[in-house]
C-alpha cells in the first residue's frame, strides 16, 4: 500500500497509528526520503545500497537520502503480509509528471491519499484523484481527511460538509475516512462517515492486483 500526499499532511503519524508502535519519525522538518516499511525479524534500517544506517541516524536519513527501507518485528505487517511505502512531496506538476514515480505509485496493490483539512483538494489532489480512478480504479484508493484539531473548530462541520459534498459530487466511488486519535470530534466525525483507519485499510486488501500485467498496464494508460 502506496502513502501519498502533501508534506507534512501527518501521512508518517498515520502509518504510525496503523502498525501501533512509532516506526516513523513525526517531526516538523519535512522527509525527502521514500520510505518502504516491511517485516522482519528485526529492525534494521537500509538505504538504498543496502547498507545498514543506525536507528539513532534514522529521522537524519529521512530528511537528507532518497530512498530508506525499515524492516520491522511488527505483528500487523506480518500478519497482513503487508509493505507499505511512504511518498514524500508528490503532489506537484513535476511529481506528477514524472514516470518513474508513477510507475512506482501504479505498482502498488492499493494508494491512501493524506490531506490535510487545513488545505483540501488542491487542483494537484484532484488531478491525482482523477487519473488514479481512471487507470487504476476508486476500489483501490482511499482518501484520508488528517489534521482535523489545527483548524478552527467553528469552521469543523463546515470542512466536513464541504469534503463530503465535494466526493459526492465529483468522486462518488471514493471511499474517505477523517484520522482524529483523540475523541474530541468522534460524534461529530460519524454522522459524515463510519469507515476508521483498520476498517479502510482492510478493505483495500480485498482488491489487490493479480495479474502481473496490470500495473504495466496501468503506467502505460497514464503515459498514453
Amino acid at each position: 500500500i502506496g502513502f501519498v500526499g502533501d508534506d507534512l499532511v501527518g501521512k508518517s503519524t498515520i502509518i504510525n497509528s496503523l502498525l501501533g508502535e512509532n516506526v516513523l519519525p513525526t517531526t516538523v522538518i519535512p522527509s525527502l526520503a521514500e520510505t518502504t516499511i516491511k517485516y522482519g525479524d528485526e529492525r534494521v534500517v537500509y538505504d538504498r545500497n543496502g547498507s545498514i544506517i543506525e536507528n539513532s541516524d534514522l529521522s537524519q536519513s529521512v530528511e537528507e537520502k532518497a530512498y530508506v527501507s525499515i524492516s520491522v518485528n511488527n505483528e500487523f505487517l506480518k500478519k497482513n503480509s503487508l509493505v507499505i511505502r511512504e511518498f514524500h512531496s508528490l503532489l506537484n506538476k513535476e511529481k506528477l509528471s514524472d514516470i518513474d514515480t508513477m510507475a512506482d505509485i501504479y505498482n502498488c496493490d492499493a494508494v491512501i491519499l493524506v490531506m490535510s483539512a487545513e488545505h483540501l483538494l488542491s487542483e494537484m489532489e484532484r488531478a491525482f484523484i482523477d487519473n488514479y480512478r481512471k487507470y487504476v480504479g476508486a476500489n483501490h484508493f482511499l482518501l484520508i481527511i488528517n489534521r482535523l484539531t489545527y483548524v478552527e473548530e467553528t469552521e469543523v462541520e463546515h470542512i466536513l460538509d464541504y469534503v463530503k459534498n465535494q466526493i459526492s459530487s465529483k468522486f462518488s466511488d471514493v471511499n474517505w475516512m477523517v484520522f482524529e486519535p483523540s475523541e474530541k470530534y468522534e460524534d461529530l466525525i460519524k454522522k459524515y462517515t463510519s469507515v476508521d483507519l483498520e476498517s479502510g485499510v482492510m478493505a483495500l486488501f480485498n482488491m489487490k492486483q493479480d495479474a502481473d500485467d496490470i500495473p504495466v498496464r496501468n503506467t502505460l494508460g497514464y503515459i498514453k
